[in-house]
């Protein structure tokens, strides 16, 4: 929970960003289903996807998880498929294609894929 917490403060910045026509716009969500879209982009198993997330999140300066996980929703299908594939890519094939199987799914099953 605590993680999710930061997650959700973390984007209060992106909610007062100005309005750019054809992206994702958090702010648009209620709190249930941002906290869902936030959910999606957690790996819940192997740990080792985990550490990898924590990894792949924390070398690109400037982004966090959340602001890939919006990233991903703001490309369309498999555009944001591939993108999240190539970040993924740079570590263990096997654990990324996990995460980025969970989270995508997860993304196109609440509709939170634009």
């Amino acid at each position: 929970m605590r993680s999710t917490f930061l997650l959700l403060s973390g984007l209060a910045s992106v909610c007062f960003a100005a309005w750019v026509p054809n992206t994702f716009n958090p702010c648009a969500l209620d709190a249930e289903i941002m906290e869902t879209l936030i959910n999606c982009g957690l790996p819940k198993a192997p740990p080792k996807a985990l550490e990898i997330w924590n990894k792949r999140t924390l070398a690109i300066p400037g982004m966090s998880a959340t602001d890939l996980i919006l990233e991903v929703c703001r490309i369309n299908g498999n555009a944001g498929y591939t993108l999240w594939s190539q970040m993924m890519s740079e570590y263990d094939p096997e654990d990324a294609a996990i995460v980025d199987k969970n989270a995508y799914d997860c993304l196109k099953q609440y509709n939170l894929l634009v």
